[in-house]
């Protein structure tokens, strides 16, 4: 299912982005901007150490990564 309307998000830290993300609001973030190994990896580690929840998904575009935060 396709999100068109789905806020887009410059990254400048993936750190500081995933934090800053609202719950329950979804965003694509320019995946040029950030490996996606690199997301899934820090995305673990604030899981871990922060009790945040996140949920990635492909965009539908090739460049572009849609991420949710669930808590």
């Amino acid at each position: 299912m396709e999100y068109p309307n789905a806020p887009l998000r410059k990254v400048i830290s993936v750190v500081e982005t995933l934090k800053n993300l609202p719950i329950g609001i979804e965003y694509e973030i320019l995946a040029k901007d950030i490996k996606g190994n690199v997301l899934r990896h820090r995305k673990t580690l604030l899981e871990r150490s922060h009790n945040m929840k996140f949920k990635i998904t492909e965009a539908g575009l090739i460049d572009r990564v849609r991420i949710t935060r669930l808590q």
